[in-house]
């Protein structure tokens, strides 16, 4: 198993991580996701995705919105 360097994350012993420094441990970028295209329902309703592309976040978004397809951000 890979050791991890959180030195660049400068937390203190007692402090909790945020979403945008989980993905730097974890790797790859958080995106804002929805189902369907620009305009539609689902876009009132989004949903985070980590992913090392938006295209893969596109893909993972998808995975989740049961045929519509998925339009991401970020």
């Amino acid at each position: 198993m890979k050791k991890l360097n959180l030195g660049k994350l400068k937390l203190h012993s007692d402090e909790i991580m945020e979403k945008g420094q989980m993905a730097t441990v974890y790797g790859g970028a958080s995106f804002t996701c929805y189902c369907g295209a620009t305009g539609g329902s689902g876009e009132g309703y989004p949903f985070n995705v980590t992913a090392d592309s938006e295209e893969d976040a596109k893909n993972k978004a998808a995975a989740e919105c049961h045929g519509m397809g998925a339009t991401c951000s970020g």
